[in-house]
């Protein structure tokens, strides 16, 4: 399965990065608002099977809407430390997601 870059180049679906990416974002919510590890768990196996049933690449800007559905659909956590975690994840592999407390970066091509 392969999503869709900005810059139009396809890569491969990867569920762990997803995940990672997820992991790092609930690491700079207050405690009380924190998603368990079965819960980050289930987002990224429901974006997954979505991803898949979709019989196509999704582009990133999709993934990244999937991922902010699906946290705020388990979750009451503000969507600003959730967007684009997705989208980072797959576009920059290897890369920080966060910059400082709270601040996100924003992938590109």
């Amino acid at each position: 399965m392969k999503i869709i870059k900005r810059s139009g180049s396809e890569v491969t679906f990867d569920i762990n990065k997803i995940i990672v990416a997820i992991e790092k974002a609930n690491d700079v919510v207050e405690e009380n608002d924190k998603m368990t590890a079965a819960q980050i768990d289930k987002i990224a196996a429901n974006i997954q099977e979505i991803c898949e049933n979709r019989h196509r690449a999704l582009t990133v800007e999709e993934i990244q809407d999937l991922v902010e559905k699906q946290i705020m659909g388990i979750s009451n956590l503000s969507p600003k430390y959730f967007l684009p975690i997705a989208v980072h994840s797959q576009c920059h592999p290897g890369k920080p997601l966060l910059q400082g407390e709270g601040q996100r970066m924003i992938c590109s091509g």
